[in-house]
C-alpha cells in the first residue's frame, strides 16, 4: 500500500492529467472555486493569515519532480486565466462577489480587501516565476 505522500502524488497527477485533457475540467475548477467561497472563509483566512498556496501545495503541484511538470503545462495552457484573476486582482474580487453576492459587504473592508490583494499578488509572482524558467 502506497504511502500517504506517495498516494498523494498519484492522485494529483490522476487530477492534472485530467485537467490537461478536458478543457471544460479546467473552467468547471475555477467556477467551483469562486462558488465555494463564503464571507465566513474569508474571515477565517485572513483572521488566520491563511497563503492562498500553502507549503503543502507548493511542495506538491510546484516543487514535486513528478506533479511540477503537468503544473507547468496547466499554467502555460491556461495562463491567461491566471493572468486574468491573480494579475488582476480586483477582477478576482469581482468574480468572488458574482459567485456570491453576501462576499461584497466582507471584501469591502480594507483590511480585508488589502489581505486578499495581498495574496493574490503574492501568488501571481510564485506562479509567474515558475512559468517563465
Amino acid at each position: 500500500m502506497p504511502s500517504g505522500s506517495s498516494l498523494a502524488v498519484s492522485n494529483s497527477i490522476k487530477y492534472l492529467r485530467l485537467l490537461l485533457s478536458d478543457d471544460t475540467k479546467v473552467l468547471e475548477f475555477v467556477d467551483s472555486s469562486f462558488r465555494s467561497v463564503t464571507p465566513e472563509a474569508i474571515q477565517r483566512w485572513v483572521d488566520e493569515n491563511l497563503e492562498l498556496l500553502p507549503e503543502d501545495v507548493r511542495r506538491l503541484y510546484f516543487e514535486n519532480q513528478l506533479t511540477s511538470p503537468l503544473t507547468k503545462r496547466i499554467l502555460r495552457k491556461w495562463w491567461g486565466i491566471v493572468e486574468f484573476y491573480l494579475g488582476s486582482p480586483e477582477n478576482t474580487i469581482n468574480a468572488l462577489v458574482r459567485a456570491n453576492e453576501r462576499n461584497k459587504e466582507i471584501l469591502m473592508e480594507p483590511r480585508i480587501r488589502e489581505y486578499i490583494h495581498s495574496q493574490l499578488t503574492n501568488a501571481y509572482q510564485y506562479l509567474k516565476s515558475l512559468v517563465m524558467a
